[in-house]
């Protein structure tokens, strides 16, 4: 997923539903779920609900600036950050998910930036 939303705004007949990759969009409790061994691969995009993703199946995030923050039952919690495009990052997770979340951290632009002017800055040194 590199963008888009995933709200309650959809059918039953949604093709994310019937393609049998085991990512379940879910109209009442969940807002997506990754069922058996899936893996949704994420680098942009919002998610406006619940996470849920099950034993065998992973998430892969990448961005940067990652803060999880468990919620008021410690099997659900927030993630925020940035994706790569510095864009937001609001996720949540439940039924202790994020223990199936692979953060890929990516140096925000400014850091990369800072980066390549020293890379110059050695190479005319020489």
């Amino acid at each position: 997923m590199s963008g888009g939303t995933i709200s309650n705004d959809f059918y039953v007949f949604d093709p994310e539903n019937l393609d049998g990759d085991g990512i379940i969009r879910c109209p009442y409790e969940n807002n997506l779920s990754l069922n058996d061994t899936s893996t949704m691969i994420m680098f942009g995009g919002i998610i406006e609900g619940h996470i849920n993703i099950a034993l065998g199946a992973q998430m892969d995030l990448y961005g940067y600036g990652f803060q999880y923050t468990p919620g008021e039952r410690q099997e659900n919690g927030r993630l925020l950050g940035y994706w790569q495009n510095d864009q937001p990052v609001n996720l949540y997770f439940v039924n202790n998910s994020f223990d199936r979340v692979i953060l890929h951290e990516i140096p925000e632009p400014a850091t990369l930036v800072l980066l390549g002017l020293g890379g110059l800055l050695i190479r005319k040194r020489k």
